[in-house]
């Protein structure tokens, strides 16, 4: 798919700079292990604030353009942003923390563009094409998985940096041919009335909710693996070596689902959703049956990454499919990148205080999963009466 080369770039660069932060912490006369490495980190991921900012903007005004041009205001924005960050660090005569900061709050407005854009497409086509929504998060989390590894290149830092932009620069040159001239939406303007966030949220809030929820989970679940994995009784270097393994191995297993597995399984209604409902009630049961330890810590993330990485496609279809000949499906795709981000967000807030109080990590674990198959339960009702409804 002709989107499929910026969001390769946008989830590189996600945990490359994660992985590049002890060096480019060097190149600001920072130790790895001083306070002020929090403030590195935080300029670096500033692009999380204006990301949430951006998918309700792009949201709002992309049925104002053609999907063309909207991707390519986005791409060129996007490189140019992280070409400023890239002379931000190396080629100023110092590095300059505050330009890095504003470089990266303007690529989050930017690549905030691409995940609208890319279920406005599937949506908008003819037939929709929305069993593959799966796909535009199946290839972010590939470029997740590949981006530590370039850390591994013989090359300067800078020139690691660069080389992320090649897969978008690479869409972006050939979208002509990629896109085969698909990207123009055809939406009278009589029927492009402004239709506010505030009810479309209310008119689908059971929906934004369990995105919310979902991006929380995902977010305290990953808070709490080093808590959890200290309890265990290894030695910091032991957890650093277990926690790698497993966030590699997770994030393995969401690929291959998201981009193989789920595309068929949204075929068929309902067996995605015992693909979703059984391993969340099994995540429950685990943590509330079984000891700590190592194995039911294997077990339980590899049912919550099932259930996980199904869930988003799964709400995000039922939603886009009540629309899909609605003008506002721009709009409904920007908000629910908000709840992600939203949840996101809160979800690392909640993590880090329960961290702080020493709270029990099964017990918050158990509270949000609850929380979250109660909602999902009764949106699949939702969806059950408004489908019948319709009919």
């Amino acid at each position: 798919m002709w989107l499929f080369g910026a969001l390769f770039t946008l989830g590189i660069n996600q945990t490359l700079l994660i992985a590049l932060l002890p060096q480019i912490a060097v190149l600001f006369n920072v130790d790895a292990q001083s306070h002020q490495l929090g403030l590195i980190a935080m300029a670096i991921n500033v692009n999380l604030i204006s990301y949430w900012i951006g998918s309700g903007l792009w949201g709002k005004y992309l049925n104002r353009m053609s999907l063309t041009q909207a991707y390519w205001i986005a791409g060129i924005g996007y490189i140019t942003c992280h070409i400023l960050f890239i002379a931000a660090l190396f080629h100023l005569s110092s590095p300059q923390l505050w330009l890095a900061a504003l470089s990266r709050f303007g690529l989050g407005l930017f690549s905030s563009a691409f995940m609208p854009i890319g279920q406005t497409y599937l949506t908008h086509k003819h037939p929709a094409e929305l069993n593959n929504i799966s796909k535009l998060s199946g290839i972010a989390t590939l470029g997740r998985l590949l981006g530590p590894t370039l850390v591994f290149l013989p090359i300067g830092l800078s020139n690691i940096l660069l080389l992320t932009l090649l897969p978008i620069s690479v869409s972006l040159l050939f979208i002509k041919w990629l896109a085969k001239n698909s990207l123009n939406l055809t939406i009278p303007p009589t029927e492009t009335k402004a239709v506010s966030a505030i009810k479309l949220a209310q008119r689908y809030k059971l929906t934004f909710l369990t995105a919310g929820l979902t991006t929380m989970l995902v977010a305290i679940y990953q808070l709490m693996l080093v808590p959890y994995l200290s309890k265990l009784g290894l030695n910091p270097e032991n957890t650093s070596i277990y926690l790698a393994g497993m966030m590699l191995a997770i994030s393995s297993l969401m690929a291959i689902n998201q981009m193989w597995i789920t595309p068929k399984l949204l075929a068929r209604p309902a067996l995605i959703w015992h693909f979703i409902s059984w391993p969340l009630a099994f995540c429950g049961y685990i943590l509330s049956a079984f000891e700590h330890g190592l194995i039911t810590l294997i077990i339980f993330s590899t049912a919550l990454t099932i259930a996980l990485s199904n869930l988003p496609a799964w709400y995000s279809k039922q939603l886009l499919s009540l629309n899909k000949n609605s003008p506002h499906t721009s709009q409904l795709s920007g908000l629910l990148a908000q709840s992600h981000s939203s949840g996101h967000l809160i979800g690392t807030a909640l993590a880090s205080l329960a961290v702080y109080l020493s709270i029990n990590a099964e017990y918050l674990l158990i509270m949000f999963i609850s929380i979250l198959f109660l909602s999902a339960v009764l949106l699949k009702r939702q969806h059950l009466t408004q489908t019948s409804t319709a009919n």
